[in-house]
């Protein structure tokens, strides 16, 4: 989806013992990233974290040394940036360097694998633990690929465990996902609308009245996802300025939804969320 977890939000997820997924970023100013105090205090909790950044934070030296300071069990680093012409994951001489840095305390794994499987060096698969696969469920995805093709191609291209990510709204869904051949599931949109996230009420609501035949193809990406008022066109690939403005003010703006939204019929704390996969 994007970024929506708070601290509070990832304790409690932490508390129910499931791993939360966070966004690195070097920005505190936009109220769904974590402030430099919120990350100290998460980790004098646990590492037990996701932490998820693109290309260009990857590459970045304050990234790298962040990461080196709070060592997080997991890192997921995003197939693609923000720019269309940023190199993805390999094609950078000091890329291997900064993945055997990170690999000496985390974890790691790719996502968005389905373009760009094969452009992988066998080097930079040797360094990774995992890979998430996203199919043409998945909020945001701009892909056709269904689930069970989505994990044959990691089973063809990788071998690795394969976490499969997109259209996880129930317990059928994260059952039929580990039969196809998914090692573990992670989910989104789900935990996006829960009580404790911070994405605005008015975005959260939009998704509450709205049914996967409502979900548009987005942007200049065509990303699946809805949209309410009026747009930015003033935008990058991503929507990002859009995205923004509804999941934190919601007045105008997007929302990146799944094709599982239908399964969405309240807003829930995450204690009863839980339970619906238990």
């Amino acid at each position: 989806m994007y970024p929506v977890g708070t601290l509070n939000w990832a304790l409690e997820l932490h508390e129910h013992g499931i791993v939360p997924g966070l966004f690195y970023s070097d920005s505190e100013q936009e109220n769904h990233f974590l402030t430099a105090r919120e990350w100290q205090h998460f980790f004098s909790v646990t590492n037990r974290t996701i932490i998820t950044m693109n290309a260009r934070h990857f590459r970045d030296k304050n990234f790298l040394q962040w990461a080196q300071k709070y060592k997080p069990k997991y890192i997921e680093i995003q197939n693609g940036a923000s720019a269309k012409d940023e190199d993805h994951i390999g094609k950078r001489p000091d890329d291997l360097i900064i993945l055997k840095l990170l690999k000496s305390f985390a974890k790691l794994y790719i996502k968005d694998i389905v373009f760009y499987g094969g452009q992988f060096s066998n080097e930079v698969k040797n360094l990774m633990d995992a890979v998430n696969v996203k199919n043409s469920r998945a909020a945001g995805s701009n892909t056709t690929h269904s689930i069970e093709e989505s994990i044959r191609y990691a089973k063809e291209n990788f071998n690795l465990p394969i976490i499969a990510s997109g259209g996880i709204y129930t317990k059928n869904d994260h059952v039929n996902a580990l039969a196809i051949g998914a090692d573990c599931v992670l989910l989104g949109s789900v935990f996006a609308m829960s009580t404790e996230s911070n994405l605005s009420n008015n975005a959260k609501q939009l998704v509450l009245t709205k049914q996967n035949k409502d979900i548009k193809q987005l942007g200049p990406d065509h990303r699946n996802g809805l949209s309410l008022g009026g747009l930015d066109n003033n935008d990058d690939n991503n929507l990002t300025k859009n995205l923004n403005s509804l999941s934190q003010h919601g007045n105008n703006g997007v929302v990146y939804v799944g094709k599982g939204i239908d399964t969405i019929t309240s807003i829930l704390p995450i204690r009863e969320i839980v339970k619906i996969f238990n």
